[in-house]
């Protein structure tokens, strides 16, 4: 079964992932341009969306001028725009886990309690670890 629902599930995290990097790629548009900020989140995806798709628009305009020259090179690079930025939102929603992982992830489960050595004012010099005492 797993067989069959494995490509749906990649699929979908690439139409995510690219979502979501029209969307970052918004936020940057809107920073670019003095600070101008969208009024909502499909209008600031949108701007993204025709950002990454920009060199496809240069493309198709080149096409109609007719420079075969300029429409190759603007649709080369529009694959390449449009492949990173998946892949990219891809591998985002990879690593979160579909959106499921805990938003606190990281090494913070070994915390270190401040001891003397590490307070500030206090003894330098001496190292210990967590949790033992200064002379063992």
């Amino acid at each position: 079964v797993a067989v069959f629902i494995y490509p749906f599930a990649l699929l979908g995290a690439v139409i995510l992932g690219s979502i979501g990097a029209a969307y970052y790629v918004g936020i940057l548009v809107g920073r670019w341009t003095n600070n101008l900020k969208f009024d909502s989140t499909f209008l600031t995806t949108l701007i993204g969306v025709i950002a990454i798709m920009a060199s496809w628009l240069l493309s198709g305009f080149f096409n109609l001028v007719g420079s075969e020259g300029f429409t190759t090179f603007f649709f080369v690079v529009g694959i390449i725009v449009v492949s990173v930025s998946g892949l990219a939102g891809l591998g985002a929603v990879w690593f979160s886990r579909f959106g499921v992982r805990p938003k606190a992830v990281g090494w913070h489960d070994e915390v270190s309690t401040p001891t003397e050595s590490n307070k500030p004012g206090g003894q330098q010099g001496s190292i210990t670890s967590p949790g033992t005492a200064q002379g063992e």
